[in-house]
């Protein structure tokens, strides 16, 4: 397993046996994010990434308010044979400047929440 989230990396390391690689860069609150740490994650292959979003809508897809992030998310995805993106509810229909991926990107959502109608076929 591997994660830029130091709380994460922690978590894990307390709860389960996996072996958990922590992919480096430059802290920002509790994570990595930076060119460094985009540069660490090309040397990885994905078969399944989990993945956060700030906002979520039909029309732009993934976005980010945060540039950095954003730029990070894209190399993980590049890196990443299948995509599962994970959405609190709340972020459903909220809409950032930088685009993290196209709905067609994603493999698979969780959700707290069941969503709105309009987004049922996208959850089927």
């Amino acid at each position: 397993m591997s994660t830029t989230n130091l709380e994460t990396a922690i978590y894990l390391n307390l709860h389960t046996q996996n072996k958990i690689n922590v992919i480096g860069g430059r802290m920002i609150d509790t994570y990595s994010s930076s060119m460094i740490t985009a540069r660490n994650l090309r040397d990885y292959v994905f078969d399944i990434s989990f993945m956060s979003c700030r906002g979520f809508s039909l029309e732009y897809g993934v976005t980010d308010k945060v540039e950095s992030d954003s730029s990070l998310k894209h190399t993980l995805i590049e890196c990443s044979k299948k995509l599962v993106l994970l959405i609190d509810s709340n972020k459903i229909g909220l809409i950032f400047p930088y685009r993290d991926c196209k709905l067609s990107q994603i493999y698979a959502v969780v959700t707290d929440k069941k969503p709105a109608k309009k987004y049922s076929k996208l959850f089927e």
